[in-house]
């Protein structure tokens, strides 16, 4: 029996940044009319800190189209970013065996040592609220597109030294974890 799996990788806030360079622009989510304009790092993690404080859920979810069988992307609250056409999951015609959420660095060692691109925030995920990246109120849809949350989340490091993950839930956040950490460092050569 073959496994089913989609696997889908979302890259948020525009790569920080290209996005928040000094010279660029962030359009206030709430207020078009609002431009805010960082001028030095702290402030600007201040603004990307405030912004992810205001998301609410569910900010990014996968959805199959009843009538075709495509898997949309949508994204904030109902914004249709484009879909992948059912041809392309044979095996996913009808349901996934399984979800996973994370972060994923190449690492080839092409200089026998470990990359230093980081993951996520470049933050372990022990620094907490503020510093690691995190995903929350993790949730699974089924087959008439409901929303139903995870269960039975289990964690993985592959390098906990390179990066690492906590996961938990509570009533705020549901399910959720963090992640994320700076690749090469003293513990990771």
């Amino acid at each position: 029996m073959s496994s089913s799996l989609i696997f889908t990788f979302i890259f948020t806030l525009c790569l920080l940044s290209s996005c928040f360079s000094s010279s660029a622009s962030l359009h206030n989510a709430t207020d078009e009319n609002v431009t805010l304009r960082p001028q030095h790092e702290i402030q600007k993690l201040k603004l990307i800190r405030e912004h992810l404080q205001k998301i609410n859920k569910p900010t990014v979810k996968t959805i199959q189209d009843p009538k075709h069988g495509h898997w949309w992307l949508q994204f904030g609250s109902g914004t249709l970013v484009g879909y992948w056409p059912v041809s392309l999951f044979t095996h996913l015609m009808e349901h996934g065996n399984m979800v996973q959420f994370g972060g994923e660095i190449v690492n080839t060692k092409p200089g026998g040592s470990h990359t230093s691109t980081q993951m996520g925030s470049g933050h372990f995920a022990g620094e907490g609220f503020g510093k690691a990246s995190y995903f929350r109120n993790l949730e699974m849809v089924d087959w008439d597109n409901t929303l139903i949350p995870t269960a039975n989340l289990r964690v993985l490091a592959d390098h906990p030294n390179c990066y690492d993950i906590r996961g938990g839930v509570n009533r705020v956040w549901g399910n959720y974890f963090y992640y994320g950490g700076p690749g090469k460092n003293s513990k990771c050569p």
